[in-house]
């Protein structure tokens, strides 16, 4: 059962348990609409934490498969002129989460990884509570890592993986960035 719904249950369970002894059964009381507003509101999270742990391109055999994002940075020069950067800082991370761009913003944080370690993984594990942060990193890579003008360079809206040295460390630092996020949750 999802956490407001366990909300919803244990109130009215306290209610009938409690009457009006201990707590004020008018303010606890719930209409249809009140429930049905909590559980479309459940709904339309689990969708958008569920587009959060979409990568932009999935593996399919030899066939590489694209989200509408993953699309978008093929197509779009000034996207991607707009979305990678040389160097990334804690204020475009700061940008991107104002804009609810989780992925985007753990990209960032991917680049910004090793130099700030700490701070990096502090950052991102903070989220752990209310997101799957770890399938979101892996997500945030198979979405930007393709299309990263250090990587590829995109001909004829087509992509040419020239550098795989530098995809291959992006991958590593994602994988640690992973691993770590697993161990805190473990000492938790």
């Amino acid at each position: 059962m999802t956490k407001y719904l366990n909300i919803i249950i244990y109130i009215f369970f306290a209610n009938v348990a409690f009457g009006q002894n201990n707590l004020d059964s008018e303010k606890l009381k719930l209409s249809k609409e009140d429930i049905t507003n909590i559980i479309e509101s459940e709904q339309k999270l689990k969708e958008w934490i569920d587009q959060l742990k979409e990568p932009g391109v999935r593996i399919n055999g030899e066939i590489m498969e694209f989200n509408a994002v993953a699309k978008a940075l093929i197509s779009s020069v000034e996207l991607r002129n707009t979305i990678y950067k040389e160097n990334y800082s804690f204020e475009d991370v700061k940008k991107s989460l104002e804009q609810l761009n989780i992925q985007l913003a753990f990209w960032q944080l991917i680049n910004i990884y090793p130099s700030n370690k700490r701070k990096v993984l502090e950052y991102i594990y903070s989220y752990d509570s209310l997101i799957p942060v770890d399938e979101i990193v892996i997500a945030s890579f198979y979405t930007y890592s393709f299309f990263d003008p250090n990587v590829t360079k995109i001909i004829e809206n087509k992509t040419v993986v020239e550098r795989p040295d530098v995809f291959e460390q992006i991958l590593l630092k994602t994988k640690e960035i992973v691993a770590y996020v697993q161990e805190f949750r473990k000492r938790k």
